[in-house]
């Protein structure tokens, strides 16, 4: 999308209109004057995902600038724009959605926002104009919802291959734009994103982000700020790039700078790691150099020494990755680390800095500080003195762990065709059981768990307790929430998605005495219908291979409370026995409250989950199946399994379970995403290369492990399967260096 199509507010008047009037106020026109391909990047946030076209609110919006007030303050990272997404497009129909007058969202006019913005240096934009980015066969690739707009096409270690394949513009033209990187998503990896993002791509917005950053884990923010305020620092020459020759570093490389400084992104789209050894001369845009530094800047930063002009740098791309180097002839001014990897966690201009270094486990290294100019008086390593660091001798650093006596990342086996084993069904429902049909920012929040950081509280609770996105129904603890209001909707989209009728399934944690399941829905006629006509089969397991048969009826509004608001249909299981999962073919359109008792006690639901969308194994049965054998003698920290699907398998088609000493275990994740109840938009439908991700746990280490592949009924056999772990993030061990000046 050209720049003339987003309305940059740089200068916002105090104003109290409803849309109309504002709108009337407002020009269609490019508000900053000479804009060309030489125009300095602007960082910026949109708040689309945040806010979907109903649009914005003033508290929700303030909330989010504290945010960004809370990364200025820590980290020291500046936002130029900050662009509202909505408001003046007029909601999204359906029901429950806030009808469209601005100043019911507004009710202050943007006096205070405004006032806000400007006291954080922040410029007030707004994302309007047509949908379309470019009117060029790029335009698929111009928005990067992860697994809704922009899914793999390709097998891979996580969700965001194609983010990555994604190259920049013809000609390296900078007035074209998408919305940025979402960070609302299948978050792991989304480092790597933004990196080509600002240092590659590098439009006029950059870097720009929109969503739902706050979604990050703590320990993550620090690497968001590191990355805008290197660019930043580069920014006025970044605006000059040239396409480096893919023979010699791989597709869509990029060197941009000026004569003395160069910032080179690699990267490499395949499942080994690759070695690029970068010329550092003239091919690169340097020229007139004595010397020149290089140092690494992503996935770890890495002082790679001093060079010649004309002399080799040989660096390694690891499977999936992004990679960003920078040449200089100048004096690096940041403060860093010889000898071993870092990140920089806290740079405080003439203050502290903090640094987390990062080595193999086990491993003793040297390391000399690199004060870029600066002086230091005093340092700690983990809250031990280490004086001699700050005065410039080379010190020795243990780093803890135990070493690794294999690959992190390697290939564990190649499963080969097999009969479609006995227990089909349960591998395929240990699978959708371990997965949920949550709108893909509820995942996100799971994946990066509770935060210490009020301001990221502040945020995240913002986001799911504005009426939109409960009102769509999209998590399953809306019906374990004692809430009659809220619920679980199938329709969330605005329409059914549901695979060949879908299944509601309940997981209730652990094995448990349980005879009857109260199911409270908010209008689900068609259900009812089915219920009173005795075709709703209902079967419960405690080991998802065998199961026992129940009965569902309805209850007269006259037998329970008529203050609930809704339908009632009670399930009874022989009692006696201990159940863990329930399903019932079909399940209601918009399930409200799951209840469990025994004996007339209502039980307690802690670790109740729920899902609505996975289809029923008999209507999709296995017709061929994969299967490999081996033994997990080693795992790093964080590791995951990985069991790629190459192939056209068809939609929904084709699953991957394992079992560990004969137990299941199912994939929690999967790229792209499973089905989900929806937020913005659906996941895409895709009928090939799916990946399914199985975190790696200690009783795993030593096990049996078999990782089955199914292929169901209506889809796809030629299929290639492959076994892989890997990790997020890289499994270095950490120490923590703090310098004092």
């Amino acid at each position: 999308m050209r720049l003339t199509n987003v309305v940059l507010i740089t200068v916002l008047l105090p104003l109290d209109l409803g849309g109309p009037e504002l709108l009337a106020q407002i020009e269609m026109q490019d508000t900053i004057t000479g804009i060309d391909e030489s125009a300095r990047p602007l960082s910026g946030y949109i708040s689309w995902l945040n806010n979907t076209k109903e649009g914005a609110t003033a508290e929700q919006t303030l909330t989010n600038l504290e945010f960004f007030g809370w990364l200025q303050r820590a980290y020291g990272m500046q936002l130029d724009v900050y662009a509202l997404f909505g408001n003046a497009d007029g909601p999204i129909s359906g029901e429950g959605r806030e009808p469209r007058p601005f100043r019911n969202r507004f009710p202050n006019g943007f006096d205070p926002i405004y006032e806000r913005a400007r006291s954080l240096g922040i410029r007030l934009g707004w994302w309007t104009g047509r949908e379309s980015f470019s009117g060029t066969q790029r335009e698929p690739l111009a928005e990067t919802y992860i697994d809704v707009f922009m899914t793999n096409d390709v097998t891979a270690p996580h969700h965001r291959a194609a983010a990555l394949r994604r190259g920049p513009p013809r000609g390296l033209t900078r007035q074209t734009a998408g919305r940025g990187v979402s960070l609302s998503s299948s978050l792991d990896f989304w480092a790597d994103d933004l990196v080509l993002q600002a240092f590659n791509r590098t439009p006029i917005p950059a870097p720009e982000l929109y969503g739902n950053p706050w979604l990050l884990r703590d320990d993550e923010f620090h690497r968001l700020a590191r990355i805008f305020t290197l660019h930043r620092e580069y920014r006025d020459i970044l605006v000059n790039g040239a396409v480096l020759p893919a023979e010699r570093y791989g597709p869509d490389a990029v060197s941009r700078g000026d004569a003395t400084t160069r910032l080179v992104t690699l990267r490499n789209l395949s499942w080994q790691p690759v070695a690029y050894t970068v010329k550092l001369d003239e091919s690169l845009g340097l020229a007139g150099n004595e010397f020149l530094h290089a140092w690494s800047l992503h996935p770890t930063e890495r002082i790679l020494g001093r060079f010649e002009p004309g002399d080799s740098v040989t660096v390694e791309v690891l499977p999936f990755r992004a990679y960003l180097l920078l040449v200089t002839g100048e004096p690096i001014v940041g403060v860093g680390i010889r000898g071993t990897d870092f990140h920089v966690l806290r740079d405080e201009l003439g203050g502290t800095v903090a640094l987390k270094l990062l080595g193999q486990p086990g491993d003793t290294v040297a390391i000399q500080l690199d004060p870029g100019g600066r002086r230091f008086r005093h340092a700690e390593l983990d809250g031990q003195p280490l004086d001699d660091l700050a005065f410039g001798d080379t010190v020795e650093v243990v780093f803890p762990g135990a070493p690794l006596e294999r690959a992190w990342h390697r290939k564990l086996a190649e499963p080969e065709r097999v009969q479609v084993p006995a227990d089909a069904e349960a591998l395929y429902e240990a699978t959708v059981y371990a997965a949920d049909n949550n709108a893909l920012e509820v995942r996100s929040l799971e994946r990066s768990g509770p935060t210490n950081i009020e301001a990221v509280a502040a945020a995240r609770d913002a986001f799911f307790g504005q009426t939109q996105f409960i009102a769509r129904g999209a998590w399953d603890r809306f019906v374990f929430d004692s809430d009659s209001t809220t619920y679980m909707d199938v329709w969330s989209s605005g329409r059914d998605l549901r695979i060949d009728g879908g299944v509601l399934r309940v997981d209730f944690g652990s094995p448990i005495l349980v005879d009857r399941v109260l199911i409270r829905t908010l209008d689900s006629p068609e259900f009812g219908r089915r219920v009173s006509e005795r075709r709703i089969a209902v079967e419960a397991s405690a080991d998802l291979r065998t199961w026992t048969s129940g009965r569902i009826s309805e209850l007269s509004a006259r037998s329970i409370d008529d203050s609930i608001a809704g339908r009632r249909f009670p399930v009874d299981l022989p009692p006696g026995r201990t159940y863990r999962y329930l399903r019932i073919d079909g399940g209601p359109e918009r399930v409200t409250e799951i209840e469990g008792y025994r004996a007339g006690r209502r039980l307690e639901r802690i670790g109740w989950r729920a899902s609505n969308l996975f289809g029923p194994y008999e209507k999709a049965p296995a017709i061929a199946a994969w299967s490999a054998n081996f033994v997990l003698e080693e795992a790093a920290p964080g590791s995951y399994l990985a069991i790629a699907v190459n192939g056209v398998h068809g939609a929904e088609k084709a699953f991957a379970t394992i079992r560990v000493n004969g137990g299941l275990v199912g994939a929690p994740d999967r790229a792209p995403s499973y089905p989900r109840n929806t937020w913005a938009h659906p996941v895409q439908a895709v009928d090939a290369n799916y990946t399914y991700y199985v975190p790696v746990t200690p009783e795993m280490v030593g096990a049996e492990i078999e990782a089955a592949v199914l292929a169901l009924e209506g889809g796809g056999i030629e299929l290639e399967p492959e076994v892989w772990i890997t990790a997020y993030p890289i499994p270095l061990a950490e120490r923590e260096l703090v310098l004092y000046p």
